[in-house]
């Protein structure tokens, strides 16, 4: 009877003769080892470690043993352990540790069942995109077994680091990381092997301190650029002031804030204004803050020692390359803020200090920076820094977009001609009528830059003898662009004129700001962020063409 009972009880429970033998197990117990019926052909090494460890973990479940001496007998007693708060804790912790780690971490037991993946690896691999969950590796990915590091730790049962393994994805594509593949062994056994690894073209963009990094980041000059004031093209009337602006404080040595929508030339007038100035003889150094990665971000401006850090050496900061020169930061909007208010540091004292280092080194640049955002929205949207704004925000100089100043579209296309006349070996006389309205009306949300792109497209299609470029030279979605722009003009708005290009172009923007303000209930500054504008320049606008009267309550 009370066999029975134990037997049917269902925790497990295990007698041990005091020679280590096993002398009973009930029902619970032979489950739990997967024994059958005669235990004395089981090994009791496994159940002896367990014991020993006063804990087994079995099929992700976990039994605190308790001993009960009994005459010349061990009784063990199998109790599962609930997990409590603490634990829980912990595990959730874990998990939002890896899934912070940027690198990829996966897990397969030795049947290549999926065990794991954090979010880095969903993400790098797009595994996200189907349920991952008791799928085999070998159903997301596709790799050569001959040569794929995972099969030689399964093998050897030895760690493989550095390895560049090369897979297909579900949509068939290639790639390739940089992996370190480790086996995991529970109780000498082989359990896992999981895989913690990088993409390729991911470590090759971020290699740290290579000379080809900085060469293609940092953009370094101390006579090749020559661009002027004179060189950047346009006769409108208030990019003429703009640019008369731009040589007058060129002249001192104050820093300047560009603001402008990308591809209006910030760039350009950097240089320019370099080119004008004081610091002309010296360097001019361009960086994009928005291209560089924010644990280089420090390294790259402020310097480094050899030894500072894993694979740093004695590198100057982009301070101490552009000294008597000119450091320009395009898209500093982009720039780390803890890294704000390092730069803040150095503008005031004029000084840095390289990683790994105590000594300070005098510097002496003027500071160029731009922003493609209105600099009071970035300092809304806690993306720069309002101390920062004000170091180097001395004078600001905004550069119109090309929208507004659409009569030196013809010169632009004139300019571009004579570019690629010479790059691509042609003689192009003129554009069609048909293809330059496009071009006129177009809104450009991408500024010059954006027309650039549009004649050099055109060139590619063109004939060796053709001197007209006209609608068929234009690649399709770059021709779809310009006439779905255009259909929108034609429908909804009335030109009014017969005349110039000129009054058309303004009565279009007048119908333009019109309509705008009507959709925002005449909200000046909810209508001037929808059209692109500061507050100011649509207040400029409005008074321009007299359209306070046609705006209700003003």
């Amino acid at each position: 009877m009370f066999k029975f009972i134990v037997d049917n009880l269902t925790f497990p429970i295990i007698i041990i003769n005091n020679n280590n033998t096993l002398h009973y197990m009930n029902i619970a117990a032979k489950r739990l080892y997967n024994i059958h019926d005669n235990i004395e052909e089981y090994s009791i090494a496994t159940i002896m470690n367990h014991i020993n460890m006063n804990k087994a973990i079995i099929d992700n479940t976990v039994y605190n043993i308790k001993l009960l001496k009994y005459y010349k007998h061990n009784v063990y007693i199998f109790i599962k352990n609930t997990l409590d708060d603490d634990l829980h804790k912990k595990i959730n912790l874990y998990e939002d540790i890896m899934n912070k780690i940027n690198l990829g971490i996966s897990v397969c037991d030795t049947n290549d069942n999926i065990i794991y993946f954090n979010e880095t690896a969903l993400k790098m691999d797009w595994a996200n995109k189907i349920n991952i969950k008791n799928s085999k590796r070998t159903e997301i990915f596709y790799c050569d077994n001959t040569f794929c590091p995972r099969f030689k730790v399964l093998n050897t049962q030895k760690e493989f680091k550095g390895n560049i393994c090369e897979y297909c994805l579900l949509d068939g594509k290639p790639k390739e990381i940089v992996s370190n593949i480790y086996p995991y062994h529970y109780y000498g056994n082989l359990e896992y092997i999981y895989n913690i690894y990088q993409d390729l073209n991911t470590i090759k963009q971020n290699i740290k301190y290579d000379s080809n990094f900085y060469n293609t980041l940092i953009k370094k000059n101390s006579h090749d650029t020559l661009i002027t004031l004179n060189d950047i093209i346009g006769e409108n009337k208030s990019f003429k002031i703009t640019k008369k602006l731009a040589y007058k404080v060129a002249q001192n040595s104050s820093n300047i804030m560009l603001y402008g929508e990308t591809g209006t030339g910030k760039e350009l007038f950097a240089q320019s204004i370099h080119n004008e100035s004081l610091f002309a003889s010296g360097p001019f150094v361009s960086i994009n803050c928005a291209a560089v990665p924010d644990t280089l971000m420090e390294s790259i401006f402020l310097g480094s020692v050899k030894g500072a850090f894993t694979g740093a050496s004695d590198i100057p900061g982009l301070f101490e390359q552009a000294n008597n020169g000119t450091l320009f930061l395009d898209e500093i909007n982009s720039m780390n803020i803890t890294l704000q208010a390092k730069l803040l540091r150095v503008l005031q004292e004029k000084k840095v200090t390289r990683l790994g280092s105590n000594k300070q080194i005098n510097v002496n640049c003027r500071i160029i920076c731009s922003l493609n955002k209105d600099p009071m929205d970035c300092i809304n949207d806690k993306v720069l820094r309002d101390d920062l704004y004000y170091r180097l925000s001395t004078f600001i100089l905004e550069i119109p977009p090309l929208r507004e100043r659409k009569n030196d579209i013809p010169l632009l296309i004139n300019h571009f001609i004579k570019i690629y006349d010479k790059k691509f070996d042609c003689n192009i006389v003129n554009i069609s009528e048909k293809l330059y309205e496009l071009l006129y009306c177009y809104d450009y949300p991408g500024n010059v830059r954006e027309l650039q792109h549009f004649i050099e497209s055109a060139y590619n299609l063109l004939d060796p003898n053709e001197k007209t470029i006209t609608k068929k030279h234009l690649p399709r979605y770059v021709l779809a662009k310009l006439e779905d722009s255009n259909v929108i003009i034609n429908d909804d708005m009335d030109f009014g004129h017969n005349g110039s290009l000129n009054d058309i172009s303004n009565n279009l923007e007048k119908n333009v700001i019109l309509m705008t303000l009507k959709e925002n209930s005449y909200n000046i500054t909810r209508s001037a962020k929808k059209l692109g504008l500061t507050r100011q320049s649509l207040q400029y606008r409005i008074k321009k063409y007299n359209l306070n009267e046609m705006i209700p309550n003003r």
